[in-house]
């Protein structure tokens, strides 16, 4: 779908005006694809660290020392995750 924009004033268009938002949607809606696709990288990326030290083997100072910042990285893609998820959510993915 296609929007004719050649008879809008850029010039005068206001940001506040509730009948008309300047910007092309095709381009949100990919943006917002675009970061949800990120957000879904960072997500099994924490999965793939979580499993990492997720099991034996890990019974020394250095094991539980590795296992103790993974689980905090692990907590801080989680956010960031959310974050991306939250963004893209708000953006959308498609235009309808």
């Amino acid at each position: 779908m296609s929007y004719d924009l050649s008879g809008v004033d850029w010039q005068t268009a206001r940001y506040d005006d509730k009948e008309f938002t300047p910007g092309d949607p095709y381009e949100v809606a990919r943006l917002g694809k675009r970061i949800a696709d990120t957000a879904k990288l960072i997500e099994e990326q924490a999965g793939k660290l979580n499993n990492l030290v997720d099991g034996n083997g890990w019974d020394s100072d250095a094991g539980r020392a590795l296992q103790d910042k993974t689980r905090d990285t692990v907590g801080l893609l989680t956010k960031t995750h959310q974050r991306y998820a939250a963004a893209a959510s708000a953006l959308g993915a498609t235009v309808p």
